[in-house]
């Protein structure tokens, strides 16, 4: 059986024949670091000085040691690899996970859509596109970077950076627009999404959602809290006035939503979630489990920051922080993929003891980064195959307990500045 790997190798292979993700004229003499071996760089970068990782990288490749590469070279070739390779070569991964049988609630694909704030190369460029950051009278650059993430599968679906005075709606538009009408998608937003677009789209597209809402949402939604009805069925009619004031425009007569209002209590505070999902199908216990599942995607945040250090960049141009993020997303997901197969390697194991255990995906993303290099390298299949099969093995040795009901707080959003980010490292 051909693993995710050998497959994401297969589809670079295919890719470096197209023109789409190469800037005119680039890549068209055979060079050590070509299209594939730039893309192999960004992707297993450990975010050293750049002329460690070059060094590393090159070592790799000429293992006679005759090659020497500049940092400033590698910066202009990598100026020539356009990000979307990575998003192309993540379709490779999620056509895996979802070609094969994987986890829904009730039938639904359940995902959440949320944001976080991003901090940015300090450049003057940086801080006029995406906008700055006050810290005690400094401005950083920064943005905000919103995700559409499957909670039960841990695979991230869609992903955009955007400015970091624009609304995290404008992602989550963008995130529901990429959803197809008529499938099994359940979508569970929190607070700062709601808006009566929002739920337009989704209401037509047949898509269900979970939000949770303020009281002052809609003065239909505050009716219902002033009540005593923990789930009730609402209709709210939204008029050309109503229509105007929520910025839909081009729309004739009025727009009715048909919404479900649940009162749940998480943490002994009474929350409100609105849903268009049925009570004879999903319970209000249900909807409580299934709204708490978003903290996965808080989880895959901490991961993307923390273990695989995003905002620690590989260069300093939108287009290397475009590839950063989008090898990133890559990462996490071919990761989810090879946890998964190291979890049914420790599943086999019947151990008798308090706890059942589960990968450390932390430690696993980073034996996974670290080893990369060599399997995507590596010509000789058998090869490659066996040092697979060896990372897979190594990686279900790094276990943990896994103990229901731990609870953890959720970090306040904060800029990582990486010591200023005022020394460059790339072009």
């Amino acid at each position: 059986m051909i693993n995710i790997i050998e497959k994401v190798n297969e589809r670079v292979n295919k890719v470096e024949k197209m023109k789409k993700y190469k800037k005119k004229n680039s890549f068209t003499r055979k060079r050590k670091l070509g299209f594939k071996n730039i893309i192999v760089g960004i992707l297993t970068s450990a975010k050293h000085s750049l002329s460690i990782e070059i060094d590393k990288l090159i070592s790799k490749i000429d293992t006679n040691g005759y090659v020497e590469y500049s940092k400033q070279a590698y910066s202009k070739a990598r100026q020539n690899l356009k990000p979307e390779v990575f998003l192309d070569l993540n379709k490779t991964v999620l056509k895996d996970i979802y070609n094969k049988e994987y986890k829904t609630y009730k039938g639904y694909r359940v995902s959440a859509i949320d944001g976080s704030v991003i901090a940015l190369p300090n450049t003057e460029y940086m801080k006029k596109k995406y906008g700055v950051y006050n810290e005690n009278k400094v401005e950083y650059p920064a943005g905000k970077m919103s995700v559409r993430y499957d909670v039960l599968n841990k695979v991230i679906l869609d992903q955009d950076i955007i400015g970091y005075k624009e609304s995290e709606r404008k992602s989550a538009d963008k995130f529901i627009g990429n959803i197809k009408k008529g499938k099994r998608e359940l979508v569970i937003l929190d607070r700062g999404y709601p808006s009566v677009k929002l739920l337009k789209n989704m209401q037509e597209k047949e898509i269900k959602y979970i939000f949770r809402v303020s009281k002052s949402f809609l003065k239909e939604i505050n009716e219902f809290t002033k009540g005593k009805e923990m789930d009730k069925d609402i209709v709210i009619e939204i008029d050309q006035t109503r229509i105007s004031h929520n910025e839909i425009a081009k729309v004739k007569g009025k727009i009715v939503l048909y919404i479900r209002c649940v009162r749940i209590d998480l943490e002994n505070i009474e929350e409100i979630l609105i849903t268009n999902l049925e009570r004879e199908e999903i319970t209000v216990e249900d909807l409580k489990y299934l709204y708490k599942k978003r903290w996965e995607i808080e989880t895959n945040y901490n991961t993307m920051k923390n273990v695989l250090e995003l905002e620690n960049y590989t260069g300093e141009t939108d287009i290397a922080v475009k590839q950063d993020f989008y090898a990133t997303i890559l990462l996490i997901n071919i990761s989810t993929i090879l946890v998964k197969e190291a979890q049914e390697e420790i599943d086999k194991k019947k151990r008798k003891t308090k706890y059942k255990y589960k990968v450390n995906i932390n430690v696993a993303v980073g034996i996974f980064k670290k080893e990369l290099i060599d399997i995507l390298l590596e010509e000789d299949k058998e090869i490659a195959t066996i040092r697979y099969n060896k990372l897979i093995k190594k990686i279900s040795k790094h276990i943990q307990p896994i103990r229901d009901g731990r609870k953890y707080n959720r970090p306040l959003n904060h800029i990582v500045k990486y010591g200023g980010r005022t020394n460059k490292r790339a072009l």
